[in-house]
């Protein structure tokens, strides 16, 4: 099978993957209800974790699929020595940010309410006991606006590939050559998240690259139609071991939310 083919988002309807359907694959994150009672204790205020990824080139890409875009290649990023977060955006991470948001914008960014599935959140919050999970079910744009508000970016698919992947080899995962279960969790669509820092570690010191969520990129998966859809790496809970590989692409438009997408940044 093909993994680095273009997953739409009737494909990802299809496999489990999106909490939205067909005609388009996009949905408006639901507003929340006010008077959640809850309050964000003290363990639960994570700050970001950065690793250094150092300027130079690096291999991307394989030439064991029929993709003439992702060939197997060296590239060197312009932009030089950059930082990646540690490990995805967490639910407690998220819940500071929108807290200290003006009303209007705090309700735009609250990730989707989904109560059936248990991966959004209800009420403007996340699930009781996942505030170290990765925070899903978000857009895009509403990746962005985190990034942007602190001063960070979402990465390109060659900063995420390079954090993941290294410099030194070739390697299809973070750790090396295999897929290891211990590293990754992955192979379950009925599965869910689990915390941040479980898994294995790439060469730079980045966790959960592989498996766990899909994380947004701001690259465009089609040069020619820039934009339209992006790129997410990376695999998650509910992915094969191929999608886990680091050199695999998925795509989605960018309204598009998943029980099983989350994001991480580099500055």
């Amino acid at each position: 099978m093909n993994t680095m083919k273009k997953m739409t988002a009737l494909g990802l309807a299809l496999t489990g993957l999106m909490l939205s359907g067909c005609g388009g694959g996009e949905t408006a994150p639901t507003k929340a209800s006010s008077g959640a009672s809850r309050t964000l204790s003290s363990e639960m205020k994570v700050t970001a974790e950065w690793v250094s990824i150092p300027a130079g080139s690096f291999t991307m890409g394989s030439n064991r699929y029929d993709n003439k875009d992702e060939k197997e290649r060296r590239v060197t990023m312009k932009a030089g020595a950059y930082e990646i977060m540690k490990h995805p955006v967490t639910n407690g991470m998220y819940k500071q940010w929108i807290d200290g948001l003006p009303e209007a914008e705090r309700e735009a960014n609250i990730p989707a309410d989904d109560r059936v599935r248990g991966g959004g959140w209800v009420d403007g919050w996340f699930p009781k006991g996942k505030a170290d999970h990765p925070v899903t079910n978000v857009t895009y744009i509403q990746a962005k606006a985190y990034a942007e508000a602190n001063g960070w970016q979402i990465p390109s698919s060659a900063q995420w590939e390079k954090a993941a992947r290294g410099d030194s080899d070739n390697r299809d995962y973070p750790w090396g050559g295999e897929i290891d279960a211990t590293k990754a969790t992955y192979g379950n669509p009925r599965g869910s998240t689990v915390k941040v820092g479980g898994g294995g570690v790439s060469p730079y010191g980045a966790y959960d690259m592989a498996g766990n969520v899909w994380e947004w990129t701001r690259s465009s998966y089609d040069k020619n139609n820039p934009g339209r859809e992006l790129v997410l790496a990376g695999g998650s809970f509910g992915s094969t071991a191929g999608e886990c590989m680091t050199h695999n692409r998925m795509s989605a438009a960018p309204t598009v939310i998943s029980i099983q997408s989350g994001f991480r940044c580099v500055k």
